[in-house]
């Protein structure tokens, strides 16, 4: 508990194939929870490296989101951690977690890609 409030986390686990079907839907005729579209700026910033013995990198920054929907501006600030997997001469993401720093309070319904 923390102020008197139950934690209620929202979790969401894509793989590959899961995060493909959201975006067919998202971009398709039927997603009616982006209609009209959502339109977004991020500003991702305060970037920290370090690299891991496997191999990896562990990157963590700071991300503020805006959405303008329908005459509403939402704004959602979060803290980004990824892992990257060296792939030739570029890397691949092979985790990312993003956590929203109000995510202990309702939220409305995200539909967009954080």
């Amino acid at each position: 508990m923390v102020a008197g409030r139950d934690l209620l986390g929202s979790v969401i686990y894509d793989n590959y194939d899961r995060l493909q079907e959201r975006c067919f839907r998202l971009n398709g005729d039927a997603a009616h929870s982006q209609d009209p579209p959502s339109r977004l700026t991020r500003i991702v910033g305060n970037e920290r490296l370090k690299p891991s013995p496997d191999g990896t990198l562990q990157v963590r920054a700071n991300m503020i989101l805006v959405e303008v929907r329908s005459g509403e501006k939402n704004v959602y600030g979060a803290r980004l951690e990824y892992t990257l997997q060296p792939v030739d001469d570029s890397f691949k993401i092979r985790r990312k977690k993003v956590i929203l720093l109000d995510n202990d309070e309702p939220l409305g319904n995200l539909t967009f890609l954080l």
